[in-house]
Parts: structure tokens; C-alpha cells; sequence
């Protein structure tokens, strides 16, 4: 049976085919080149020849078509562009999407090859670019440290590809997939500012088909720093407003108790949910060492010596101690009998 059209995933797996396999094409077409926009989305046509696959690409800026050939490299041969939103650093073992992705690879391959073009100046072993598919180099480079050496990254080599190009497909990817953390986002929009004071918000938003207000928040969303993000176990799990509601409640308090809190954290497994986050940071600050103390009330007498202190316990909440000082029995015992007034209600 012949297929009109197939996808990438299609495509992969026509790879590990059987030998006698020739060729695969379309039905309407005997030419074995197929204009596609994305690599992911779009039909496209490979020949089996020699074992050599080929994909057209249409690129999306320059209108430029090229001709990529499908590889296998070690995950370490190439860097992620800085094009790429996603933050390599967030990428862990035990975000369950990870792990969801290399059990997909070890037990059926990766099915959908990421894509690379050649870096022109490189150093050592780093002689691509990656456009998209960190997660799955991610996976593989997981796994072959777990010592399944023999495994590689599939990838697409697009030669002579635009900066513009690179960064307009490695969106689309990712809308494609696993969308950007919204403190990823965050965090692009805080580099874009950083690079060009002239970027507001209100510019900033016209490029990114957003709103000004919605940018904003955005941006203040990037001052939560990356070790209260890396508590949750993905990142796509503190949403903007969640995000927003843990950096508002680490503003509340102070420098002393903030870094009790980071340190309280630090010595806590991985929480599942922002929420999980942000309540155990709350249960963390409303802990006795943490309540924030009111200063003493101080009793003065007529000729404004201080006669009484009245502070909170240092240890126990809601337990108050009273001092007095220079005071005879008998007002000693007029305080007792007015405590034992207040006590009794």
C-alpha cells in the first residue's frame, strides 16, 4: 500500500527497514524530491539508496530550499544554538517527560531526528549547531552515559541556514512538541531587553505577537532565580501565574528569611507542582523560627521610666512574657489579678 503523504516519524522509521526495501515515494509523484516548510509537520520524501536519506526543506525567512542529509553523531558532537528558548540547564533526569522520552528511544529508537547545520568555526568535537530536538540529544546522551554506547542521534543537517531561518523553526518545533516553560520565556524576553535597552515592552510584544502587559509580566517573572525553578520536577508545571505567586511570597520576607528558606529547600526532594512549591515554602516561613517578631511593648510610669516589657516568646508561638521593673508586690499582685481577668474570658 502507498501512502499520498507521510511524516517525519514516518520517514524515521523507514530507516531501520529491511535492506530490500528500495524506495519510498509518493503516489503522485516520481520525483523523489518533496517541497516541505518544517521537518516535523510536513510530508517530505527520502530515498533508500545506499542508505542515505534526504529531506527539502522550504525555510520559512529566506524562501531558500535546501537539501539536508539525515546523520547519526554522538549527542556531544554538537551545542545547542543559543537560538533555541529552551534552557539547557532545566533539562533533568526527573522531569517524567525525560524520562517518558528515553524509554521511548531505548525501546523503539528515536523515530523523529532533530536538526543541525554546521558550524563554521568550531573547537574539538563540537561541530554542529542544534536547532531543535534538545530533549531527545538530551535522552541519548542520558543514555549512552547508562551505557548504551551504541546508541546515536538522528539528526537532519541543513547547510547555509539563516540565523532568521534557524530561529523561526526552532519556535515552530517547539509548538510542536513540549511548548516553553513560561520562565523560559521569561527569561528569552529578559536577554532580548538586556541586548537592545531600545526593546521595550510595548516592541517587545509587537515582535512576539503578545501585549505590552502580558510582557511585563513576564519579565518580572525572570527575577525568580533558576534554583527555585530547578525544585519543581519540569518547568512547564509553574505556569506564569504560579510562577508570579511564589516570587510575590519570597519578596515578602526578608534577606535572613529568605535564605533559611533556599537553604530549608535545599534539603527537600523534588516537588511535583508549583503549588507543592510554594506551600512548602509557606510552611517553611510559618515555622516558630521563622515568625516574624513585633517589637516589644514597652509601660513607662509617670516620670517616663520604663515599668514593663511585653514581647513574644522567642521560640513558642502565640506565648507572650511579661518583665517588669521597679515595681512593689502590691503592683505585682494588681497585674496577676488583671491577667487572671483576661485569661478567664
Amino acid at each position: 500500500m502507498v501512502k499520498e503523504t507521510f511524516k517525519i516519524s514516518d520517514l524515521s522509521s523507514a530507516i531501520d527497514e529491511k535492506d530490500n526495501d528500495k524506495t519510498l515515494q509518493t503516489a503522485s509523484s516520481s520525483s523523489a524530491r518533496k517541497t516541505v516548510s518544517s521537518p516535523i509537520n510536513s510530508p517530505a520524501v527520502a530515498q533508500k539508496s545506499d542508505r542515505i536519506q534526504r529531506l527539502y526543506i522550504d525555510l520559512p525567512i529566506s524562501k531558500e530550499r535546501v537539501e539536508c542529509d539525515l546523520i547519526e553523531i554522538d549527542p556531544d558532537d554538537c551545542v545547542v544554538s543559543p537560538l533555541n528558548k529552551r534552557i539547557q540547564s532545566l533539562l533533568s533526569p526527573n522531569d517524567p517527560a525525560i524520562q517518558t522520552l528515553k524509554n521511548n528511544i531505548l525501546n523503539d529508537k528515536q523515530r523523529d531526528p532533530v536538526l543541525l547545520r554546521p558550524l563554521t568555526n568550531f573547537e574539538g568535537s563540537k561541530k554542529y549547531e542544534l536547532i531543535y530536538g534538545s530533549r531527545r540529544r538530551y535522552s541519548v546522551k542520558l543514555l549512552r552515559n547508562e551505557g548504551h554506547e551504541d546508541i546515536k542521534l538522528k539528526a537532519w543537517i541543513a547547510p547555509n541556514m539563516t540565523d532568521l531561518d534557524a530561529k523561526r523553526l526552532a519556535d515552530s518545533e517547539n509548538d510542536d512538541r513540549q511548548e516553553i516553560s513560561s520562565w523560559e520565556l521569561a527569561k528569552y524576553y529578559e536577554k532580548l531587553r538586556e541586548s537592545n535597552p531600545a526593546l521595550t515592552a510595548e516592541v517587545i510584544a509587537v515582535n512576539e505577537q503578545s501585549t505590552a502587559s502580558t510582557i511585563r509580566r513576564y519579565l518580572q517573572l525572570a527575577s525568580l532565580p533558576e534554583h527555585i525553578v530547578k525544585k519543581v520536577a519540569t518547568p512547564t508545571e509553574i505556569s506564569l501565574r504560579a510562577g508570579l505567586d511564589i516570587l510575590k511570597y519570597l519578596n515578602t520576607l526578608s534577606k535572613n528569611e529568605r535564605a533559611d528558606v533556599e537553604k530549608a529547600l535545599g534539603d527537600q526532594e523534588i516537588f511535583l507542582t508549583a503549588k507543592d512549591l510554594l506551600k512548602s515554602i509557606k510552611d517553611i516561613t510559618s515555622s516558630p523560627r521563622h515568625i516574624t517578631r513585633k517589637k516589644p511593648l514597652y509601660i513607662q510610669g509617670k516620670n517616663g521610666e520604663r515599668k514593663a516589657a511585653i514581647g513574644a516568646h522567642r521560640t513558642i508561638p502565640n506565648q507572650y512574657k511579661i518583665d517588669l521593673f521597679g515595681v512593689s508586690e502590691d503592683d505585682i499582685q494588681r497585674v496577676v489579678q488583671s491577667l487572671e481577668l483576661i485569661v478567664k474570658r
